[in-house]
């Protein structure tokens, strides 16, 4: 398996960064209570996941559904414009390694779905981060080692 380079996995992670950083303050500004209950029922179905491919089909469908909750149509075109981009950063994690992935990835969602709905910015944005840096973590580190 080609490896994306540490250049590629920077530039791919900081866009996707900014673009959940603007999508996340726009949920916690204008989201209803039933496109947080949507989150929520969209990040339980990770609970139920067999495995790591279906774990990374949920969480793409997650992060989909941030999007549409954000309310703002050029931003979700701006995801769908890398989203491609980010499940196959996903694979390559997965095929890295899945240790602690899936009991990680629910949990690290619960958490983010908890921010929201309380309309935490601050906690949310941090979060989020965090659940980022794990995945390029990874890949990260099997790109410096290849």
């Amino acid at each position: 398996m080609a490896l994306p380079s540490a250049e590629d996995v920077a530039e791919l992670d900081s866009l996707r960064g900014a673009l959940e950083d603007l999508a996340v303050r726009q949920v916690i500004a204008r989201a209803s209570d039933e496109d947080l209950a949507s989150l929520a029922k969209t990040a339980d179905m990770m609970e139920r996941a067999v495995d790591a491919h279906e774990m990374v089909r949920c969480d793409i469908a997650f992060h989909d559904a941030v999007f549409a909750a954000a309310g703002h149509q050029r931003l979700a075109d701006a995801w769908d414009g890398i989203r491609c981009q980010v499940h196959l950063f996903l694979l390559t994690r997965i095929g890295l390694t899945t240790e602690g992935y899936l009991d990680c990835i629910p949990r690290e969602h619960r958490e983010l779905v908890a921010a929201l709905r309380a309309r935490d910015t601050e906690a949310a944005l941090e979060l989020f981060a965090t659940h980022r840096r794990h995945a390029v973590e990874v890949v990260v580190g099997a790109t410096d080692l290849g």
